[in-house]
Formats: C-alpha cells, structure tokens, sequence
C-alpha cells in the first residue's frame, strides 16, 4: 500500500524522501496497529536513527546493535524487536526510510542550549528562530530539528558558544508557532 505516492521507487535519494519523513510516524500507527510493542520499537528506531539492513540487521552508524540489547532497554521481547525489523523491510514506504537512518550527534555540552517546541505544522519556525539569533550575533553551531510525527509539535535544539540572555528566551517565546522555550 502507498500513501499518497509516498515511494514509488526505492531508487529516489534520500532528499527526494526526506520531507515525506514526517508522515513515516502515521504509516508506523497504521501498520502497527496491532502490535505495541513493534510499534514501540519502531518508534524507538526512528528516534534514534538506528537503521535496518537488508538483512533485518540493526545498525547505529557501523555498529551492529544485537536486538537482545534493544529489548532490554524497551522491556519488550527479543522477538518483537525482530519481527519489527523484518515488518519494516515488507512495508516499502518504511523500507525506504529505516535504511536510510543514520544517527545525528548532539553538540549539548559544547556551548549553550536552547530548546524550542513549536506547534503541529507550524511553517517558518526555524527561519523565525535563526533570525534572532542573527540579529544578536550570535553564532549558531549546530541546529536538530525533530518533527517526526512522533509528538504533537516539534522540538528545535540549537547550540551556541555564547551564553542566552533572558531577553532572547523572551523574544523567542513570542515568536509565532512557539510553545515554550528553555535553556540549559
């Protein structure tokens, strides 16, 4: 099944795919349905872009990750997390995607952190974010936007080497399609 013309063909690239990746958490539902514990799985491998070889391997980056240590962390059976992969590799839309996965590093503790939760669909909330920053001078060294579909809404973390004022945590929070604002 194909939602939307989702895949029509495993060659497409990654960037042909990737804005399409937010409905990825909508097909898990569908698919999964019947199955919690996949579906938990599934969600888990997305967040953390563990991907899933041909082979029905999970992979964070090179390094094959054993299902017996995915079950533990989740408190799943060990089969529920193979089942999920090989269910994955059958479904093309999420195929496509779960071996495309690659895990993203986070900068946290290399400078300031904000974090901005914005609301479902909300369009032009990084170009909004960023320009704040530009406006002040400060220098942005790593941007993750998470907006999976997972939660209602996303989360935008940005890393800086400057220190965050409270004026800009104020401007930010005024800023259309954001919910809250915080900083570590």
């Amino acid at each position: 099944m194909t939602h939307g013309g989702l895949l029509e063909s495993s060659s497409k690239s990654l960037r042909s795919v990737g804005w399409r990746v937010g409905r990825v958490w909508g097909i898990i539902k569908e698919y999964f349905d019947e199955y919690p514990a996949r579906r938990w799985v599934a969600r888990f491998l997305l967040r953390h872009g563990f991907k899933v070889t041909g082979d029905a391997s999970i992979r964070c980056g090179v390094i094959k990750v054993p299902y017996t240590r995915i079950a533990r962390a989740l408190n799943v059976e060990r089969r529920a997390v193979k089942e999920t992969a090989v269910m994955i590799l059958g479904i093309p839309e999420l195929r496509e995607v779960f071996t495309r996965l690659e895990p993203v590093g986070v900068l946290k503790r290399a400078g300031s952190v904000v974090e901005v939760e914005t609301g479902v669909n909300v369009v032009g909330v990084l170009a909004r974010v960023a320009e704040k920053f530009e406006e002040r001078g400060i220098n942005v060294i790593q941007v993750v936007v998470d907006n999976l579909g997972l939660d209602p809404g996303g989360k935008i973390t940005i890393i800086t080497r400057k220190p965050i004022s409270g004026d800009l945590v104020n401007e930010l929070s005024r800023l259309k399609g954001v919910k809250k604002v915080t900083i570590y």
